[in-house]
């Protein structure tokens, strides 16, 4: 019986390592939809719809042998949690380094692509000449001043010079990417004056460079 625990205990342990993953965060913990989450000491928001975009994810070996993640590109879906595994066998402890495209590049946008996660039905894809919503946040909060207090942020764009991508490295001391979107609604949005944007632009471009530096593995 002993044995038995030890074996089912080593594989659980193996799966979890050897799994690249993505979570939504709020001051480190996981996000739940529907769940609210505080802003200051007596306002709150509650996130409705979460989604982001990650591409072209790469791992540096400790060697010379590197990893690309396929498929190219993901749709990260707070509604699905299969899209927050990466990778489900790669074992990061042979990595050291992960390097990765935050949002859709230049090329992804106009490349006329229109399948897998950057199928338009998603409803992450504005025009041919916009192109693609890199980050959605959704859900409503008591700050936002109308009748259904709800806020709704698309955020995109890659035009210079209000571009909302970013070609991002860090070391690869865990397996988890990490977006904490807690900076951004308690120091960034003021939900009693700004609760939507739609179209890209100088917002999206400061919204996305705070999400960038928002970012961490652990």
């Amino acid at each position: 019986m002993r044995t038995f625990l030890v074996l089912i205990l080593s594989l659980f342990f193996f799966q979890a390592k050897s799994q690249l993953l993505f979570q939504f965060t709020w001051k480190g913990e996981p996000i739940r939809l529907s769940t609210y989450y505080p802003l200051g000491e007596k306002d709150s928001l509650q996130f409705t719809d979460l989604k982001c975009y990650l591409s072209n994810i790469e791992l540096q070996g400790k060697g010379s042998k590197n990893y690309q993640i396929s498929p190219s590109v993901h749709l990260i879906n707070a509604e699905d949690s299969s899209s927050f595994v990466l990778d489900s066998v790669v074992d990061t402890q042979n990595f050291k380094s992960i390097s990765f495209t935050f949002g859709l590049d230049s090329i992804i946008n106009t490349s006329g692509e229109l399948e897998g996660d950057l199928d338009p039905i998603l409803g992450m894809y504005w025009a041919w000449n916009t192109g693609y919503i890199h980050y959605k946040f959704v859900g409503n909060s008591s700050l936002v001043p109308t009748a259904t207090h709800l806020f709704d942020f698309h955020i995109g764009g890659y035009r210079k010079p209000n571009k909302t991508y970013f070609k991002l490295e860090f070391p690869l001391t865990g397996s988890t990417l990490e977006l904490d979107l807690y900076q951004l609604f308690n120091e960034k949005i003021n939900l009693n004056l700004s609760h939507q944007l739609v179209v890209p632009g100088k917002l999206a471009h400061e919204l996305a460079s705070v999400l960038k530096s928002s970012i961490r593995v652990k």
